[in-house]
Parts: C-alpha cells; structure tokens; sequence
C-alpha cells in the first residue's frame, strides 16, 4: 500500500463511479462490496495513509452498504481489527450474529477475518484505524467478543483515541509527516491497550504503569500547542499526582518535561522544513508550539538537532531549490 493515497469520484460520469468505487475500495483499503441504495445518485473519496504499523483512512460518502464475505476473504491476505469512528453519523455494523447501531462518536470495532455487513442511511464521514493482528496476539481467538461491540469515544482512553484519529485524519495539509507518524504510532498503541483492557487481557510486555505512560503521551502529543503544558497541567488532566506524573517517566531516556520539549522542537523542526509554512517567522513557528522566549528556543533547538532554527530553514529551502534546479551538465 501506498504512504498516502486520495480517491474521489468527483468529475466521473455517473455510470462509472460504483464500480470504480468498489475496485478502490479493494486494493487500497479492505476487499468488500459497496452497494448504494440509489446508485444514479452516489459519490465518494477515500484518503488513507500508512502510519507505521498502522492504517489510517478517512471516507466521505453518500450512503451504501458494504460487506465483506467469506468469498473475499478467502481471497485476502489482510488480517486487521479496525476501529471504525463516525463522528456526526449513525450507523449499523453486523458481525459474529451481532448487529450493533453506533451514534455519533461511538466507536465499533469489526473484524477483517470474519464476514461483516455495515450500513449508512445516510451521508457520513468515517474514520477507521486499521490495527494488524500481528499487534493483537496476546487477544488469541478472544477478538470475537470485541467485534461489532460499541466503545464511548466522549471520555477516557476512547476520547484521546479518537481526538488522535481526528487529529491525523483531517491534518493532511497542517500536519507534517513526523507528526502525523507520531500521532498514528501513539493512537495504535492506545487502540491495543483499549482491547486487553475489553478483555480483561493484558497485552505482552504492556504492564499497567506503561499503558497510563502511553494516556499521558496521547494527551501531551494532542496539546503541545498550548503554552500552559507543563508536568502540573498533565497531571492534573489525567488525574493524578506530579509525583505519579515524574515516576511514570523514571525508566524512560527523558523526563516528562524533558519530552514535552522535545516533541515541541520536533514539530518545529518539521514546520520549519515545510515549504507551505514559508511565510510564517521562524519566531512565530516557534509560539505556534508553546516556545514564547526566542532566545530559550533557539539553543534548546541548536542542543537538540546541532544546527540553529534559522540555518535549519535556510539548508532545507535551498536544498528544495537545487532540486527543482536539477544537476548542472
């Protein structure tokens, strides 16, 4: 699968647009029929992005059925538990003789190794992470009484899980490769500790301690924005001690506040390479992610990459010019 791919059916005579839909559907996402009740009527787009071990798509769509049968099973080779998320649509998913209705902001987990049937009224958005089975083995055969089961996407580790996917799904043109990558590793962690949690299971080498590690990493990745993140603010998010907070982050390489720091310069460093951002000041990139003292900014940047946030952006954009440039003959 490609690291970034975009389908629509806008601009397509109306004839060709189910079955262009069905071969998309097939080879870039997961084999499964569509079928729309009127289909004179019908349109879709697909985006979907590999984000390290996981993926990640993002559908719009007039409403349809799609199903996925033991004939297309057979005939591949995906194996994923998907995390489907509508956030302004209701809708029905059907698996393992389960037919579940799923509102707005609830998400439902479906099976891609079993027949599943799922159904749209009507027009929605859909978001589905697609985590591999290789990630879910400590579940066993225990991941069909997860299937076609509704989770709440309004609090806990679903709302950071979701907040993630949104965060990603629709920060195509804002968010740079590192930190979409960032954010799907981080959403794929937190999917799979939401499964053992589901069946009372836990997951191999995935201890209590690391999975509230990977709560907290889930709300800093999510507010590196806000200037006030500091150990005392996601403490207090996530309901618990500073103490708790700096002990969670007693075996790993950085402290907490040293993390924070480090995944702000990182976004930073990103923007700072980003051609569509050239128009923003190299001080203005840094406020965007939480750095208001210039001076502070400037050698936390120069210790963490060896180079100053200026000589940064100034090596990438020529860089990107001798490359449109081309080699000298």
């Amino acid at each position: 699968m490609q690291m970034r791919a975009c389908f629509t059916t806008d601009g397509m005579r109306m004839a060709d647009r189910l079955p262009y839909w069905n071969e998309v559907v097939s080879n870039t996402f997961i084999p499964s029929c569509v079928r729309p009740p009127v289909a004179d009527e019908f349109q879709a787009s697909l985006h979907t992005e590999q984000l390290g071990g996981a993926e990640l798509s993002v559908v719009r769509a007039s409403p349809q059925r799609v199903s996925r049968t033991n004939v297309l099973i057979r005939g591949s080779s995906d194996e994923c538990l998907m995390f489907g998320i509508a956030p302004r649509a209701h809708w029905k998913v059907s698996q393992h003789g389960r037919t579940t209705r799923i509102a707005p902001m609830q998400f439902v987990l479906y099976d891609s190794n079993h027949p599943f049937e799922l159904e749209f009224d009507d027009d929605f958005d859909l978001n589905v992470l697609q985590v591999p089975h290789s990630s879910l083995a400590f579940a066993g055969n225990k991941l069909s009484d997860v299937a076609a089961r509704s989770l709440n996407a309004s609090s806990g580790a679903g709302k950071l899980l979701a907040a993630l996917i949104e965060e990603v799904g629709s920060g195509y043109a804002s968010n740079g490769v590192i930190a979409r990558a960032s954010m799907g590793s981080v959403a794929a962690s937190l999917a799979v500790s939401m499964v053992a949690e589901l069946l009372e299971l836990p997951s191999e080498g995935t201890p209590n301690r690391d999975l509230r590690r990977l709560r907290v990493k889930s709300y800093i990745e999510l507010n590196l924005a806000n200037v006030q993140l500091d150990p005392h603010a996601v403490a207090s998010a996530n309901g618990m001690s500073v103490r708790t907070l700096h002990g969670l982050f007693s075996t790993e390489e950085l402290g907490v506040s040293a993390y924070i720091t480090y995944r702000r310069l990182l976004r930073c460093k990103e923007d700072l390479s980003n051609a569509a951002l050239s128009s923003l000041s190299v001080a203005r990139i840094a406020m965007r992610w939480g750095f208001w003292n210039g001076a502070y900014f400037s050698r936390a940047f120069k210790q963490a990459f060896g180079i100053s946030p200026r000589s940064c952006r100034v090596g990438h954009m020529r860089g990107q010019s001798d490359a449109q440039r081309g080699p000298e003959l």
